[in-house]
């Protein structure tokens, strides 16, 4: 489970995660709102995987989210 302000821009394409599990930040974040510079530190950073195999993401949605995002 991600942090509340990281899911609502996961949910807003402006996050994503690698079916690695390692967070992307995207660059609209800083174009769109002159922000972004406390979430920038966290690109590329690895998460740990959920314990429980049913809350884990498919890879499947996973790699559909960072495409449909860098379109």
């Amino acid at each position: 489970m991600l942090r509340a302000d990281l899911d609502r821009l996961f949910d807003q394409w402006y996050v994503t995660i690698t079916p690695e599990y390692r967070v992307e930040v995207s660059p609209r974040l800083k174009l769109n709102y002159q922000n972004g510079h406390s979430y920038y530190p966290l690109h590329g950073s690895l998460l740990s995987a959920p314990a429980a195999v049913d809350d884990t993401p498919s890879v499947d949605y996973l790699r559909w989210h960072k495409v449909y995002r860098a379109t």
